[in-house]
C-alpha cells in the first residue's frame, strides 16, 4: 500500500488488502528494450558486502513483483496468475514467500512483531503515515534522476538464510547486547516500553540499532523503509538445524546514501549481522509510481 502513490480503490475494497508492486531491475536496461539509455542513475549494481555468499539464480532480475495480503489465500492466487499471464513472454527466476509473525496474546495493541530469533523487529522504522519524511526518505523527489521515477521508490531485496539455533542457544544478555534492546518488552537499554528514546550513551556500539542507526548527525537522511519478513525453508542434514531466516526488502529515496552506507557498517561492525545472518541473495529494482486510473504498471517508462 505504501508505494502506490496513485491508489485507484481505497485498501478497505481490495480482497484481503492484496497489492501488487512491480519493479525494474538494471538487466531491464540492457540493449534489448530500448530504455537503455533511461537507466536512473540511483539504481546501481549492488556492491559485494563483507560476508555475502549470494547465490546468482537467487538474485537480481528485469522485473520484481511483490505480492502482500492479510490472507495466504489471496496472495498465493496471485502468485498463480501473474506467471501465467507473462507465460511466453517471461519466465521466473526466483521467488521467497515470507510473512510477517501474529501479535501474542499480552502483547500491547501497537507492538511490532518479532522476527526468527524472538526479537521486535520495527521498532524505529518509518510510518507511511508521516508525510513528511516519506518524502525526504522514500518517494523519489522531482529532480533527483529521471522524470519517469518522480513519485516512485527504490526497492532492495536481501535473503538471508539466519543461524538461528546458533544466536538462541547464546545467553540472554549476549542476544540482548547483539540488538541493544531487551528481549522481552523490545525496550531499548535503559528503558521500559518499546517505543521510548534509545539513550545513546547506555547502548553498546557495535549493537544493531546503534550500527544501523549510529544517532548522529546524517543519520535522519538515511533512514529506509523497511518491511522484512520472516520465512522457513525446511530442515538441513548437513548443518543439523532447521532452515530459516529474514527477507528483508526497503524502500528508499536513493539506495547509494541509504541501503548501501547503512549495510557497509552493519556488514563490518554489527555484533548480529556478522555473525548470524548469511546473505544468499540480493537485488535492487526501481519501482515507478503507483498505477493511474486507466493506465498500466511502468506506463512512466514505457508509453
Amino acid at each position: 500500500r505504501d508505494l502506490h502513490s496513485f491508489p485507484t480503490r481505497r485498501s478497505s475494497d481490495l480482497p484481503a488488502l492484496l497489492t501488487v508492486t512491480f519493479g525494474f531491475g538494471a538487466s531491464a536496461f540492457d540493449s534489448r528494450f530500448g530504455i537503455a539509455a533511461r537507466r536512473p542513475p540511483a539504481l546501481v549494481d549492488m556492491p559485494h558486502f563483507k560476508g555475502d555468499k549470494l547465490r546468482p539464480e537467487l538474485s537480481d532480475g528485469d522485473i520484481a513483483i511483490q505480492c502482500c495480503s492479510a490472507s495466504h489465500e489471496v496472495v498465493d492466487r496471485a502468485l498463480h496468475t501473474l506467471p501465467a499471464a507473462v507465460a511466453g513472454a517471461a519466465t521466473v527466476k526466483w521467488s521467497k514467500y515470507g510473512f510477517v509473525r501474529d501479535r501474542l496474546p499480552g502483547d500491547p495493541p501497537n507492538a511490532s512483531p518479532r522476527n526468527i530469533v524472538g526479537f521486535r523487529d520495527g521498532t524505529n522504522n518509518l510510518r507511511g503515515s508521516d508525510t513528511k519524511m516519506m518524502r525526504s526518505n522514500v518517494w523519489v523527489n522531482p529532480g533527483d534522476g529521471p522524470d519517469w521515477m518522480t513519485g516512485g521508490s527504490y526497492l532492495v531485496v536481501r535473503n538471508l538464510n539466519v543461524l538461528v539455533s546458533n544466536f538462541l542457544t547464546e545467553p540472554l544478555n549476549v542476544q540482548e547486547y547483539a540488538f541493544g534492546r531487551y528481549k522481552v518488552s523490545g525496550a531499548p537499554f535503559g528503558q521500559k516500553q518499546e517505543f521510548a528514546p534509545v539513550i545513546v550513551s547506555k547502548e553498546p556500539t557495535d549493537c544493531h540499532i546503534m550500527v544501523a542507526n549510529p544517532r548522529k548527525p546524517g543519520s535522519e537522511a538515511e533512514r529506509i523503509l523497511r518491511r522484512s519478513y520472516t520465512f522457513t525453508d525446511g530442515f538441513d542434514a548437513e548443518i543439523g538445524q532447521p532452515l530459516g531466516g529474514l527477507f528483508f526488502i526497503s524502500y528508499q529515496r536513493d539506495p547509494r546514501r541509504q541501503f548501501i552506507s547503512i549495510q557497509s557498517r552493519l556488514a563490518v561492525h554489527d555484533r548480529f549481522t556478522v555473525e548470524y545472518p548469511v546473505p544468499i541473495g540480493s537485488a535492487m529494482y526501481a519501482v515507478p509510481p503507483g498505477i493511474r486510473p486507466g493506465g498500466y504498471a511502468g506506463e512512466s517508462i514505457l508509453a
